[in-house]
C-alpha cells in the first residue's frame, strides 16, 4: 500500500514535471522564435541600412578605436579603387598596399583621424581628392568620434560629400565679388551701400579713404552717426535713405560734405533702393559725385553766356545805331535824288543822278543784308503771319525790277499753276525778300535771253500747303561743286563775278537762313555751260476767309483810299528827310504839316485834327516815343484814336515790335520807301 502510494506520488510528480517541461519548452521555443524573428528583422534592417548607405553618392566609412576599417559603402570603395579588396580590419596604411591611388589620395588620413579623436567632437574640413579619371574633386569630410560610457574610444564615423560644384560656385562668387570690389575701388566717385537701418554693408576705396578716412572693413556694420566726419549731417543722410527706401525709386540731392582731410566739397548724391530675392527693399546704394568743379565750370559758362548775350546785345544795339546813323543821311540822299529826278535835267545830269541812286540803293541793300544776317544769327528774326496774294507779290516784284529788265533788254516770264491758292497766310515780307534776291541775281547775271518765275503746289493738307517757287535764268552758269558754297556768307561762285557784277555775297546766305527759319528749304541747279535755277519750297497756311472775298476786300480798301486826300502831320527833325517826304506826299494830293519835334506835334494836335501822324523817333526836345505815349494817354481819357506811323532808321525787328507795343500802328524804315508808306496809309485808313 505504501509502495503504491509512493508510486502514485511519483507518477504525479512526473506528470507535473512533464507539464512544467512542456510549458518551459514552449516558452523557450517562443523565445527562440522571437530571437530568430528579431535576428531576421535585424538582418533585414542591416540590409536596408547597407542598401541605403550603398545608394548614397557620398563617402561612408566606419572604423574601430584603432583606426581599422569596419565597413564602407560602394561609393567609397569605388572612389578609392578598393572593390574586391578585403578591407575589413585593416588600417589606412595597410590598404595602401592594395591601391597606390588610395595612398596618394589619403596619405594623411590617419593624421586627421587622430585630430578628430583628440578633438572629441565632430570635425569638418574640405579636402581636394584626385579621382581615377585624372580630375580633382572637393569633398566635405566629416569625422565623428564615438566613445563608450567610460570615455574610451569606441569607433569613428567618416562621411564625405562631393561639394566640387558648390566650391566652384563659391569660388566664382568670391571672384565676382573681388572683381566687383576692384571695379568699385577703381571708380573715383564715392560709392556705398547700406541696409534698411542705414547700417553700412560696404563701400569703395574712394568713399572709405576720401570721405570717412577709415579702412573699408572698419566701416561695415556701423552707421553715419558713428563715422561721418560731420556728425551733425547724419540725420540728413538717414532721412535721404528713407526717402529712397519709402519711394522705391532713386532719390538725388546736392550737399556740401566735409571730407576726411577737412576740405569741403559739393557733391551730388544719388541713392537707389535695391531688393532681395523676395522683391522687398533691402537697402540703398549711394553714389556721391564731386561736382565742385562742374558747378564752378557751370558758373563760368553762365558768366560767359551772359557776357556773350551782352556782347550780342551790344552788337545789335551798335548795328541799330549805325543803321540809324547811316540811314538818316541816306534817306536825304535818296530823297533828294528822287526829287531831283522830277526836275528838268540834261542827259549828262540824268546819268549822274542815276549813278547816285544806284550807289545809294546798293548801300542801303548792303546795310539791310548785314542787319538781316545779324538778326538771324542772333536768333532775333521774328516772322509775321499775315494774309497775302502770292500772284500779286510776284507782279509787284516784277514791277519794281522793270527798270533793270528794260535796261538789259531781257524777257520775263511767269508760270503760276492754277491750283496755287490766290491767298496764303505767312510772312509776306520774308517771302518777298527771298524772291526779290533771287530775281535780282537772275537779272544781274543774265546778259541775253530771259528769266522765268514759276510757282507750283507741292502738297496740300487741311489748312497747310507747300509751295515750290523757282527762278530760272539763261545767264552765267556754275559748276556743280560750287552750288553749295554760294549759300555761305560773303561767298560767290567766282571772285571775278564780284568785280564784274558787284555784290557782297550775303544775299543767298540770307535767303537760305530765311527759308530754313520759315520751315522750308532752298537749293540751286546749274551747269558751267550756262543757265541756273534756284528752287525754294516754303510752307504756308490757308486763310479762313475765301480767297476771292479777301482779295476783293483789299481791292475795295485800295479804291476808297485812292479817292481821298489826307491831312497828315509829319514830325521830323532832319530837314532833308522832312523836305523829301513833304514833297512826295504833297504831289500825291495830301496836305502835310511839318514840325521839328514831339512837343511841336502835341501843340499842333491841340489846335487841329489830322487823319494820320508820321512820327520820327529820335528828335530833340521830345522824341517820338514820349510824344506817342502822351497822345495815347489823352485818348484813353477822352476817347478816339489817331493812326501813328513810326518813321525810323532803326530797322531791327525788335525795334519794330517795341514801337508797336508802345502805341504806334505801323513802322516804316528809312530811307522811306514811298510804296511802303503808301501801303501803310492804305491799310490804316
Amino acid at each position: 500500500m505504501t509502495e503504491r502510494i509512493i508510486l502514485l506520488c511519483l507518477l504525479c510528480f512526473l506528470a507535473v514535471l512533464v507539464i512544467v517541461f512542456r510549458r518551459l519548452n514552449r516558452r523557450l521555443q517562443a523565445e527562440v522564435d522571437e530571437r530568430k524573428k528579431t535576428e531576421q528583422e535585424l538582418v533585414a534592417s542591416e540590409e536596408r541600412l547597407r542598401t541605403l548607405i550603398n545608394a548614397m553618392p557620398d563617402i561612408v566609412c566606419f572604423k574601430d578605436a584603432e583606426g581599422r576599417w569596419l565597413e564602407a559603402n560602394d561609393f567609397d570603395l569605388k572612389l578609392f579603387q578598393l572593390e574586391g579588396v578585403d578591407y575589413r580590419g585593416k588600417k589606412d596604411s595597410e590598404l595602401a598596399a592594395f591601391s597606390s591611388f588610395y595612398r596618394e589620395a589619403f596619405s594623411g588620413c590617419e593624421v586627421t583621424d587622430e585630430l578628430a579623436w583628440n578633438k572629441g567632437t565632430l570635425s569638418r574640413a574640405d579636402e581636394v581628392i584626385p579621382c581615377p579619371d585624372g580630375s580633382y574633386k572637393t569633398f566635405d569630410i566629416i569625422k565623428v568620434p564615438t566613445f563608450d560610457t567610460q570615455g574610451n574610444r569606441k569607433g569613428l564615423i567618416v562621411m564625405g560629400r562631393d561639394v566640387t560644384e558648390r566650391v566652384r560656385v563659391e569660388k566664382k562668387r568670391e571672384e565676382d565679388q573681388r572683381f566687383l570690389q576692384t571695379m568699385l575701388d577703381s571708380i573715383s566717385d564715392m560709392i556705398f551701400y547700406k541696409d534698411t537701418d542705414s547700417t553700412y554693408l560696404g563701400c569703395n576705396q574712394a568713399y572709405a579713404s576720401r570721405y570717412i578716412g577709415l579702412g573699408k572693413e572698419q566701416i561695415i556694420g556701423r552707421k553715419d552717426i558713428d563715422i561721418a566726419p560731420d556728425r551733425n549731417q547724419a540725420a540728413l543722410y538717414r532721412a535721404s535713405d528713407l526717402c529712397a527706401i519709402e519711394a522705391g525709386t532713386s532719390y538725388t540731392l546736392e550737399i556740401e560734405l566735409t571730407l576726411a582731410n577737412g576740405e569741403k566739397g559739393l557733391v551730388e548724391v544719388q541713392k537707389t533702393p535695391f531688393r532681395n530675392a523676395d522683391g522687398q527693399v533691402a537697402g540703398v546704394i549711394g553714389v556721391a559725385r564731386d561736382i565742385t568743379e562742374r558747378k564752378r565750370a557751370e558758373q563760368e559758362l553762365r558768366a560767359s553766356r551772359e557776357a556773350a548775350v551782352a556782347a550780342s546785345r551790344a552788337k545789335s544795339e551798335f548795328l541799330a545805331n549805325m543803321s540809324h546813323e547811316i540811314r538818316t543821311p541816306m534817306n536825304g540822299v535818296i530823297g533828294m535824288a528822287h526829287l531831283l529826278g522830277t526836275t528838268e535835267l540834261s542827259p549828262e545830269q540824268e546819268q549822274y543822278l542815276e549813278n547816285i541812286e544806284n550807289s545809294a540803293n546798293s548801300l542801303i541793300t548792303l546795310i539791310g543784308d548785314i542787319l538781316d544776317l545779324s538778326r538771324i544769327e542772333a536768333g532775333r528774326m521774328l516772322l509775321e503771319n499775315v494774309d497775302f496774294s502770292l500772284r500779286r507779290c510776284i507782279q509787284e516784284l516784277l514791277g519794281s525790277q522793270q527798270f533793270q529788265i528794260n535796261q538789259k533788254k531781257i524777257s520775263i516770264h511767269t508760270e503760276i499753276a492754277e491750283d496755287v491758292p490766290d491767298l496764303l497766310r505767312g510772312d509776306q515780307l520774308r517771302t518777298r525778300q527771298i524772291l526779290l534776291n533771287l530775281l535780282g541775281n537772275a537779272i544781274k547775271f543774265t546778259e541775253h535771253g530771259g528769266v522765268t518765275i514759276t510757282a507750283q503746289l507741292v502738297t496740300s493738307e487741311e489748312n497747310r500747303v507747300l509751295i515750290h517757287l523757282a527762278v530760272s535764268d539763261t545767264g552765267i552758269g556754275m559748276p556743280p561743286d560750287l552750288l553749295e558754297r554760294i549759300f555761305a556768307p560773303f561767298e560767290q561762285a567766282d571772285n571775278s563775278t564780284t568785280r564784274r557784277y558787284g555784290g557782297s555775297g550775303l544775299g543767298l546766305a540770307i535767303c537760305r537762313r530765311l527759308a530754313e527759319l520759315m520751315g522750308g528749304r532752298i537749293w540751286a541747279e546749274s551747269g558751267a555751260e550756262g543757265g541756273s535755277t534756284f528752287h525754294v519750297e516754303l510752307p504756308f497756311l490757308l486763310p479762313e476767309q475765301t480767297d476771292r472775298q479777301q482779295e476783293r476786300n483789299c481791292e475795295q480798301a485800295d479804291d476808297v483810299y485812292q479817292d481821298r486826300p489826307l491831312e497828315l502831320l509829319l514830325a521830323e527833325d532832319n530837314l532833308v528827310s522832312a523836305q523829301f517826304v513833304h514833297k512826295v506826299l504833297s504831289r500825291m494830293g495830301h496836305q502835310v504839316t511839318v514840325v521839328g519835334d514831339g512837343r511841336q506835334a502835341l501843340d499842333c494836335l491841340a489846335d487841329r485834327s489830322f487823319d494820320c501822324i508820321l512820327m520820327d523817333i529820335q528828335m530833340p526836345v521830345m522824341g517820338g516815343d514820349a510824344a506817342v505815349r502822351i497822345i495815347r494817354e489823352q485818348e484813353n481819357q477822352r476817347g478816339g484814336h489817331i493812326p501813328i506811323i513810326a518813321l525810323t532808321a532803326h530797322a531791327m525787328d525788335e525795334e519794330r515790335e517795341r514801337l508797336l507795343r508802345q502805341g504806334f500802328d505801323a513802322h516804316v524804315a528809312k530811307p522811306v520807301d514811298i510804296a511802303l508808306l503808301n501801303a501803310a496809309l492804305r491799310r490804316l485808313l
